[in-house]
């Protein structure tokens, strides 16, 4: 039976079991949840945005300890990680992508405390020590600083108060999974509070490397430091400072070779591979801000947002999967350099009318200089022990000015609007020396682009009911052109024509409804929306005759994103909380012309990693004994089919799966609160994968997901 046939009629089921149960009986309602979707601390109820918070209870209790693994929470986002630096992905409602080379920008945006966090290392991000994660669907622009068409994540770090606190948390699993956490938060003084968070994430990862035991795919050790300080100048000012860094030394989960090919007979099954190359990534992050708020009189209130973030990755991978020397990138790295400024006047908050205008600047600097590598099996003799070399630079420069307002026009209805200006620069510099046949020789060049967006947002909030409110909008996104500076293969006659790629642009409509019944015990927010993009920015690899395949930024004419999404939580009993998730979409090209080569077109192809239907489903109970709290639930998630490349093959097809999760936690204490759990992940057992696809030598290959995992957590809170 298809697993997901018999989910809607689960959760109609559920919602109508949770109102019956509230109706016969009074006793905890569901609590309130606050998020600064609009900049402001407000009810998630009384947003008119599609937006879902996951908080520091759901993070521990559902085990996930970075962003890569959220979307096991949040059904509407896809996550991923072939490697923590060229191969993360990340993306909202079908928009998915990753940014491997330097001239491509994201499509969804990472904010950490009001900082734009940059390019995709940022989803290295632990989530150790954080207080909420606001998942933002669709374009966000007229609210936060750097416009995003796929949606972002708003992060808020856990502050520190005018009392001494801490927190300390200790995983420990098998496949050599060991996570320490600690968090410790003290006033300095009468005026000043400060905090600091560190963490170890180790791993021994689950894929045994048959050649070379040393060399054991996804297994590393991941250190996150942040230090936070909040000074009161004045009743009027407050100044947050804050510092973070991240390292992270592993070896890349690139894949196993799959299939019936002879690479793939050196390592049969699932969770093995035989590579002998060495193979490493190194990951560091570090950077700063200063946040100002200041009340400027009258309730206005100013926000001023200084950050410089920099950024280090080192690639070293076998790219032929085989204990051969055929193919390897030998030593790819990039830097990453980033400043932002971002100013904000806020007014008081009104139920009638409140407003935000604000700039954005941001400067960033990319440098890359990546290798690829051919050994003495290559299976073209004169190209043996050839190297490739490719290295260029982007200066990029953001600047935009934006507003949003929400106005009363009755007693229920209110009108919400926005409009944000941007205009982007990127400037590049590259050059790569070929492998004849294999790589491509491009002499030095260099080359610019400006892009100009101007992106409007229109709304209509009908508070229906104190517990109904029902929301429609319709507004813009847009992401600026680029260029390719990932290893080119292809004859390139006019360097800075062929390997520029334009702007993207979306027009979303999107209806939502959220409400509260039952007494406050049943909470059911949803969301219909419709996304139509032109000059479609995609990424993918086409395969060539020559048995190689390369990796080409290219425009679509034109994308069509339909979906729906479903959240509901439900205080079934006292003792029992039900949540459920469910999000639909369709996306797919309408007109991708010579998507595949000339004449090959991909109209009607589906987006990559953009599974039709996924589904949370979870069981929380609570039961006393004595002065103990015994705390079991119960976890289920389904991802549909999708794929990792437009052309929709066989190949680079991820089959559905579904994952069943379980925690029993015992709880005590008053003051000093503590618990011990025990936990298994993926309980059947099931062989699945996250991806699917060609390396560069067409092979076929996958990445399996972690098998049944077990183990064991303590959690001391002060």
């Amino acid at each position: 039976m298809h697993p997901i046939r018999p989910l809607p009629r689960t959760l109609i089921a559920l919602a109508a079991a949770a109102a019956a149960g509230g109706a016969l009986a009074q006793g905890t309602q569901l609590q309130t949840i606050e998020v600064t979707a609009q900049k402001r601390t407000q009810n998630l109820q009384e947003v008119p945005v599609s937006v879902e918070a996951v908080t520091a209870t759901d993070l521990e209790r559902s085990g996930i300890k970075d962003l890569f693994n959220l979307s096991e929470l949040s059904p509407s986002l896809s996550s991923g990680a072939a490697n923590r630096t060229l191969g993360s992905r990340m993306g909202l409602r079908g928009i998915s992508d990753f940014a491997r080379n330097s001239g491509y920008d994201s499509s969804m945006g990472v904010y950490i405390d009001g900082v734009f966090a940059g390019r995709t290392e940022a989803n290295t991000q632990s989530l150790f020590g954080m207080e909420r994660v606001e998942v933002l669907r669709g374009p966000q622009g007229t609210l936060f600083g750097k416009n995003t068409i796929a949606g972002a994540l708003n992060i808020t770090t856990r502050k520190p108060t005018e009392r001494f606190e801490g927190s300390a948390s200790l995983d420990v699993g098998e496949f050599g999974q060991r996570n320490l956490g600690v968090w410790i938060g003290a006033p300095l003084g009468s005026a000043a509070q400060a905090s600091v968070m560190l963490s170890r994430d180790e791993n021994d990862g689950w894929i045994d490397n048959l050649t070379r035991s040393d060399l054991r795919p996804g297994s590393g050790t991941a250190d996150n430091a942040r230090a936070f300080v909040r000074v009161k100048a004045s009743p009027a000012l407050s100044v947050d400072l804050s510092l973070h860094r991240f390292d992270y030394k592993g070896k890349p989960m690139f894949g196993e070779a799959v299939g019936t090919n002879a690479i793939a007979g050196f390592a049969p099954g699932p969770y093995t591979t035989s590579f002998d190359a060495d193979a490493r990534e190194v990951v560091k992050k570090d950077g700063g801000s200063v946040t100002l708020n200041l009340g400027l009189g009258g309730g206005l209130r100013l926000t001023s947002i200084t950050a410089y973030q920099k950024a280090f990755n080192n690639y070293v991978n076998d790219e032929d999967m085989a204990p051969l020397s055929i193919l390897f990138a030998p030593d790819s790295k990039t830097w990453t350099k980033q400043t932002t400024q971002e100013l904000r006047i806020e007014s008081a908050p009104s139920r009638q009318f409140d407003w935000l205008a604000g700039v954005f600047w941001m400067k960033q600097d990319n440098a890359q200089d990546g290798s690829v590598s051919t050994g003495a099996a290559f299976p073209v003799a004169p190209l043996r022990n050839l190297n490739s070399r490719s290295k260029g630079t982007l200066e990029g420069v953001s600047t935009a000015v934006f507003t949003h307002g929400n106005l009363r026009l009755t007693e229920a209805l209110q009108l919400t609007a926005g409009l944000r200006w941007t205009r982007e620069t990127k400037d590049v510099v590259y050059e790569q020396n070929a492998i004849p046949g294999l790589t491509s020789n491009l002499p030095r060049f260099s080359a610019g682009l400006s892009d100009t967006d101007l992106s409007p947002k229109v709304g209509l909030n009908w508070f229906a009911s104190k517990a109904v409110m029902v929301y429609g909008f319709y507004t813009q996104g847009f992401k600026s052109g680029g260029y390719n500076m990932d290893t080119i293969t292809t004859p390139i006659t006019d360097p800075a024509r062929d390997l520029r790629f334009d702007k993207q642009t979306v027009k979303s409509v999107e209806l939502g409804v959220k409400s509260e019944f039952a007494d406050r015990r049943v909470r059911l927010n949803a969301a219909v929306y419709q996304m139509d993009g032109t000059d479609w920015q995609v990424q993918q690899f086409i395969a060539q005759p020559n048995n190689t395949s390369i990796a080409a930024i290219t425009n679509a004419g034109k994308v069509k994103i339909d979906g729906a999404e479903v959240e509901l939580q439900a205080q079934a009993l006292n003792s029992l909380l039900l949540k459920a998730g469910m999000a639909y979409t369709e996306a797919s090209f309408v007109s991708f012309k010579n998507g595949g080569g000339v004449g090959v077109d991909y109209d009607g192809r589906r987006l990559p990693f953009a599974p039709r239907i996924k589904t949370t489903l979870s069981a929380e109970h609570a039961m006393e004994i004595g002065s103990l709290t015994l705390r079991s639930s119960l976890g289920y998630s389904y991802a549909d089919k999708q794929y990792s490349n437009p052309n929709n093959t066989a190949p680079n097809t991820i089959p559905r799966y579904e994952l069943w999760n379980a925690r029993v936690a015992i709880e005590g204490g008053s003051k000093t609160r503590w618990s011990v759990a025990l936990w298994g992940k993926n309980l059947a057992d099931r062989v699945y994968t996250t991806f699917n696809g060609l390396n560069a030598l067409t092979t076929p290959r996958a990445i399996y997901g972690q098998p049944r995992t077990f183990g064991i957590t303590a959690t001391v809170d002060l």
